[in-house]
């Protein structure tokens, strides 16, 4: 519980809507979400090709711009708005979570709960997502959900001693336009004051810790909404350097 005290969320569980690992479960969600949601798809890509080799210039300028507006449509208190309505679906998408990563759970259980399981997860939690959500924000939201639970390959979050939550992520799930080389590995930080990541594009890789205090709320939000794409391209300079 020390890993993340008090956060917005935690009045989810003040009402016994959520237990606490189910809160800290969907205040990740939340947080990843912000950072990687994206929206008009399709028309940014064919910008993209169309540019990709005519300008590049004019391409560096879209990838910007595409960044800037995903933070403007996407906002933290947006997606938490999004979020916590449906309930049901973050217990489902943590019970999902939880039978993945949670090594100390009984093993019969856990074979129990298998042969229960006739459909696949992921595709129970689209179909949910698909059914109840009531618009395109919502659904887009309740889908970072399943990427991130998809898209993940090992996690602290179910062991007993640690200052920070602990995501490893498997890259795949990066845009092909706004990231083009793929990294290594990418890890997501939490912990009760802090947001980050950190990033390499090779199994042993050269770098170093960057903080970065913000002096305003202002600040804070500018500074946290473009911190993986800050990351991704030191961590580029830094290969480069190899």
């Amino acid at each position: 519980m020390y890993v993340l005290p008090r956060t917005t969320l935690t009045v989810l569980l003040k009402e016994g809507k959520l237990s606490f690992r189910e809160v800290s479960f969907a205040y990740v969600v939340w947080k990843f979400a912000h950072q990687f949601l994206s929206k008009y798809q399709s028309e940014y890509t064919a910008l993209y090709n169309s540019l990709k080799d005519r300008d590049p210039a004019q391409l560096g300028n879209l990838i910007k711009m595409k960044q800037n507006l995903r933070k403007d449509t996407f906002t933290e208190t947006k997606i938490k708005d999004s979020l916590t309505p449906y309930i049901e679906f973050i217990k489902m998408a943590y019970r999902m979570f939880e039978e993945k990563f949670d090594t100390h759970r009984d093993v019969n259980e856990k074979k129990v709960e298998m042969k229960e399981e006739k459909v696949d997860n992921i595709s129970k939690l689209m179909e949910f997502a698909k059914k109840e959500a009531k618009s395109e924000f919502d659904f887009n939201v309740l889908t970072s959900a399943v990427s991130f639970i998809k898209n993940l390959y090992k996690t602290n979050f179910f062991k007993k001693d640690k200052v920070a939550l602990s995501f490893r992520l498997n890259p795949d799930f990066l845009s092909d336009q706004e990231y083009p080389k793929k990294p290594f590995g990418v890890f997501f930080l939490v912990g009760s004051e802090f947001r980050g990541f950190h990033i390499r594009f090779e199994d042993i890789a050269r770098g170093g810790i960057r903080i970065i205090k913000s002096g305003s709320i202002q600040a804070f939000s500018q500074n946290v909404g473009t911190a993986f794409s800050e990351n991704f391209d030191l961590a580029n300079t830094q290969q480069s350097k190899n």
